[in-house]
């Protein structure tokens, strides 16, 4: 199920994330120094997002990790954030968008890394239309690094969680419908919202990424998030029946979300 409800702070939520190994931002060219993948934590109160190259930077021609894998047609639902609006401290600025810190989900901001260059740092935005890059200013964020990733097969409707080339947990998942379908892509893990009722239709945890559903402009009177998240209906692992979000065993989303931190890059497949 999409998260409109969850866009804000729950209530009983921990907002200390697993910790990651933490490197200072430097000016370099590259982001292959140090295992793992890199995950920018904003320091700073307010984040701005640059949409453009900032002028004196040169970048890789190659195809951003960004780019959507199975979405290639237009959105007919509207942008977020809306031209103009402010919700839950995210909106649009002149030349890109401007974010709060902390985030939309009451926590310390993140952003998953694209590439480090000079003084700026091209990250994943959780704007949409999905798979967007901005960049920002490097003294604005502090660099962790993770060695987990998760990929999530929708075809298979299976989960994979790797601690760098080796799995450590395979899980069969639910996935969206057809109408509402999930949206393949590299996205990351945006938040941890930890649930005061495990049992619960939500399980014991809920994990937002920075994707959004591409077929419903509003879910439950908030932004779409699409989120993995544990489940009070275990029998419809395996099935395509959500609005979008990634439903997981409440086992295995509990072993998820004490692993992986904030910020972890996932892989939604064809």
């Amino acid at each position: 199920m999409l998260l409109g409800a969850c866009t804000g702070k729950s209530p009983g939520v921990d907002d200390a994330a697993p910790p990651a190994t933490t490197t200072a931002a430097v000016p370099t060219s590259t982001t292959e120094a140090g295992p793992g993948t890199p995950i920018a934590v904003a320091v700073a109160k307010k984040i701005v997002a640059r949409s453009s190259t900032p002028e004196g930077v040169t970048t890789s021609s190659a195809t951003p990790s960004a780019s959507p894998t199975t979405t290639a047609k237009s959105l007919s639902v509207a942008a977020i954030p809306r031209s103009g609006t402010t919700f839950l401290g995210l909106r649009n600025v002149t030349g890109g968008w401007e974010f709060d810190n902390p985030g939309m989900h009451g926590q310390e901001l993140r952003f998953l890394v694209e590439q480090i260059v000079g003084d700026w740092v091209q990250v994943h935005v959780p704007v949409r239309p999905n798979g967007q890059l901005g960049w920002v200013k490097a003294s604005d964020v502090r660099i962790e690094r993770t060695v987990f990733r998760i990929e999530v097969d929708l075809s298979d409707r299976e989960l994979r969680l790797f601690d760098g080339t080796t799995p450590v947990l395979t899980t069969k998942v639910a996935i969206g419908t057809d109408s509402t379908p999930t949206p393949g892509l590299r996205t990351y893990i945006a938040a941890r919202l930890d649930q005061s009722n495990p049992d619960g239709f939500y399980g014991p945890h809920i994990l937002p990424t920075s994707a959004y559903s591409e077929v419903l402009d509003l879910f439950d009177g908030g932004m779409p998030v699409v989120a993995f998240h544990g489940t009070s209906k275990p029998e419809l692992i395996g099935q395509a029946v959500s609005n979008g979000c990634i439903r997981v065993p409440n086992e295995a989303i509990a072993k998820i979300a004490a692993t992986v931190p904030v910020g972890t890059p996932v892989d939604i497949v064809a």
